[in-house]
């Protein structure tokens, strides 16, 4: 084996022990004051005020990802929280479930009665 398939198959390892490490720290934190998200190259926090709902729904190619509906209009993704889309067992939509459940404890938002639009 020469040096440069040595290098490239050494990168490759490392890709995949990066990846698997990443894909295991995804998920969701919830806190007092909102939720922390990691993705595999990303995380970010959001308020529990900037949420609307979570829901299990398409993202890009992803057909059962967790999504994070914002009170601006637009969404985020949880990559920690999907199904499997040969065999969907519904433990997404129970976290999704649990997640808004806590949103509805946790938002100011959420004890305000809706004002209907005239």
């Amino acid at each position: 084996m020469g040096s440069g398939s040595r290098v490239f198959w050494g990168l490759w390892v490392a890709y995949w022990l990066f990846m698997g490490f990443r894909f295991t720290r995804a998920g969701i934190v919830t806190s007092e004051h909102g939720i922390h998200v990691v993705n595999l190259f990303t995380s970010f926090d959001l308020r529990w005020g900037e949420i609307t709902e979570f829901r299990v729904g398409r993202w890009k190619l992803l057909p059962y990802a967790c999504r994070i509906e914002l009170r601006d209009g637009s969404a985020k993704v949880a990559l920690g929280i999907q199904e499997r889309t040969n065999f969907p067992s519904g433990s997404a939509e129970t976290m999704a479930a649990e997640l808004n459940e806590e949103l509805g404890r946790r938002s100011p938002l959420a004890a305000a009665p809706s004002v209907p639009i005239p």
